[in-house]
């Protein structure tokens, strides 16, 4: 499946990579670590970011200047604490080589609803895992974005089981999902003492 929203597209050498790498210091969302718990103040919520990427990333801004950096290859699972507010994916740049030289590729995602998402205040908002994939000829990258609320669970309950039992996870990303709206009534409903005879 070809990948989607690649509006422009850059390639770069290593000297412009280590040029934009400083750009996500001025990050207005703040990163928690596996296990971390956080009182969010009245107006925040936490960004659940699941990424699939064949190479590293060394930039994924969210639209409103505010830059996530240094994903790693492979998929991953990352929660940083955002104001809540409706936000867009924006440009997004993966490290990769080409024979000996190493070079950075990046994309600018459209204008597109299909990359808007929601942080909720009060809550873990899930907007979907952002995939970044390779083209035909292997060096040129695209990206969508693919609703995988069930398969996020697992791996919020293994490095973030404090943060879950304390705020409800939502999905926001394009479409309707009630997903983890059902599971949550699931589990209230096997938790409550069963009738008496």
């Amino acid at each position: 499946m070809r990948p989607r929203g690649a509006a422009r597209a850059w390639r770069c050498g290593l000297a412009a990579c280590l040029a934009l790498a400083p750009l996500a210091s001025g990050c207005a969302a703040r990163f928690l670590r596996a296990g971390a718990l956080v009182e969010l103040e009245p107006g925040q919520g936490i960004l659940v970011v699941r990424t699939g990427t064949p190479e590293p990333i060394s930039l994924l801004e969210v639209r409103g200047q505010r830059r996530l950096a240094n994903v790693p290859a492979g998929t991953s699972l990352r929660l940083y604490v955002m104001p809540a507010g409706t936000y867009r994916w924006g440009r997004v740049a993966v490290r990769h080589w080409i024979g000996e030289l190493l070079y950075e590729s990046g994309f600018q995602m459209n204008d597109d609803a299909y990359w808007e998402f929601r942080v909720e205040p009060g809550a873990l908002s899930y907007p979907g895992d952002l995939l970044i994939e390779r083209d035909g000829s292997g060096r040129r990258f695209g990206a969508r974005v693919v609703n995988r609320s069930a398969l996020a669970m697992p791996w919020l309950e293994q490095s973030h089981a404090g943060l879950l039992a304390r705020y409800p996870l939502r999905y926001t990303g394009f479409g309707r999902d009630d997903f983890y709206d059902e599971y949550a009534k699931l589990r209230r409903r096997a938790q409550e003492p069963p009738d008496a005879p």
